[in-house]
């Protein structure tokens, strides 16, 4: 009996080198309140119409932005890998793993 199991192991090796094979994404999800400066220890409404950045930790390059929908969620589908994400004041940092779901919530001042 003849075994092909190493020529599929070097074609695929080969796609993958090519692009051909992609890691799966993963999400990266979450919501944006306001917060008082007064008093950051509650939390305000949501903030709809929020700029979100999503910056990738290893090379400091954007990697997308959006914009908080109504109800001050916003959603991103991203390769693998560490980030930080930018809606308020300071960052929030997300490790996303192939097919699953990341979420960080995001405390902003009022406008």
């Amino acid at each position: 009996m003849k075994c092909f199991g190493g020529r599929y192991l070097l074609i695929a090796a080969l796609m993958w080198g090519c692009g051909a094979l992609q890691p799966q994404p993963g999400t990266v999800t979450g919501v944006v309140h306001g917060v008082k400066h007064y008093d950051s220890t509650r939390l305000g409404p949501v903030l709809a119409g929020r700029e979100i950045t999503l910056i990738d930790s290893d090379t400091g390059n954007i990697t997308a932005r959006a914009q908080t929908d109504s109800d001050g969620k916003f959603s991103f589908s991203v390769p693998p890998g560490k980030y930080s994400v930018w809606g308020g004041e300071h960052a929030e940092y997300v490790e996303v793993k192939a097919g699953e779901t990341s979420t960080v919530d995001i405390t902003a001042p009022e406008k």
